[in-house]
């Protein structure tokens, strides 16, 4: 069966349209007839760009994404952040300055700069024991392409030097004043920093100086997106199968995924009464 996804929708982020404007609400009716006898699995579709009764589509909800509308500029935003965070945000700022820190920032990197970011994330998911987490190969062909087309006016790159050596590193890119952050990264041995938020903090209080509009950290549910104040946006996955052959095979292989997730849930729960020397609740 010949598949339709969203362009990159396999490089790991879900890369999809982004819409302008309120989409004609016929538009998967359309892609419907013009795609005959062909699977269209259109995830992380936003919610408002997808009619609720679309013809032939079977609708189910996505995987949220975390943003937020920043109209009211650098103080309103400041001002709406729980006041814990707000204070840990600024005091892990100053203490960066005080000890030396200097933060580098660029909207047309060179090789060795996208180089550091990449390396510190890599760097980042190894200290976790999360390599496997890491950007892969064909994301990273992509992101750097994707630098060379949104040019200066698209790109945001954030490098923190400490010392000698770059300690911190984040790559975002901007469209429509909306900050979308990508891929960050930071040395365990500096940890003491909250280089994690804070690389993320800079890049957010230069893009207020641009006028930001927006602040989009994609998906996820961490901790950090709901402490700079960002909330979940519901998406919507649209399927819609290529015929009576490909609509059974999805229901063997959703079956299947099924089966196996019980399986892998009973082997957890196994693993969790050893563990605790065979007593369950």
């Amino acid at each position: 069966t010949t598949v339709f996804r969203w362009p990159f929708a396999n490089v790991g982020y879900g890369f999809r349209p982004r819409w302008l404007g309120a989409p004609d609400p016929a538009w998967l009716a359309a892609l419907r007839t013009a795609l005959v006898g062909v699977r269209l699995e259109l995830d992380r579709t936003d919610a408002e760009a997808v009619p609720s009764a679309a013809a032939g589509f079977e609708l189910g909800p996505g995987s949220n994404t975390w943003r937020r509308a920043v109209d009211g500029g650098v103080a309103a935003w400041r001002a709406s952040l729980v006041g814990k965070h707000r204070r840990d945000l600024d005091k892990y700022r100053r203490d960066i300055e005080r000890s030396g820190g200097e933060w580098l920032d660029v909207t047309t990197p060179s090789e060795a700069e996208l180089d550091a970011v990449f390396t510190l994330h890599r760097a980042r998911l190894t200290s976790k024991g999360a390599a496997r987490g890491a950007v892969a190969p064909a994301v990273e062909r992509f992101l750097r392409t994707l630098v060379r087309c949104a040019g200066a006016a698209g790109t945001r790159l954030t490098l923190l030097r400490h010392g000698e050596r770059f300690v911190a590193g984040a790559l975002s890119f901007v469209h429509a004043s909306t900050l979308t952050a990508f891929v960050s990264g930071w040395a365990a041995s500096h940890a003491r920093f909250d280089l994690g938020r804070q690389v993320l903090h800079h890049q957010v209080l230069q893009e207020f100086q641009r006028g930001l509009a927006a602040i989009d950290f994609l998906g996820g549910d961490l901790p950090y997106k709901r402490e700079f104040g960002l909330a979940p946006a519901p998406t919507v996955d649209a399927l819609a199968v290529a015929g009576a052959l490909d609509a059974l095979c999805g229901r063997v292989l959703g079956s299947a995924r099924h089966g196996l997730r019980r399986l892998r849930s009973g082997a957890r729960s196994a693993a969790t009464v050893l563990r605790s020397g065979g007593r369950s609740s």
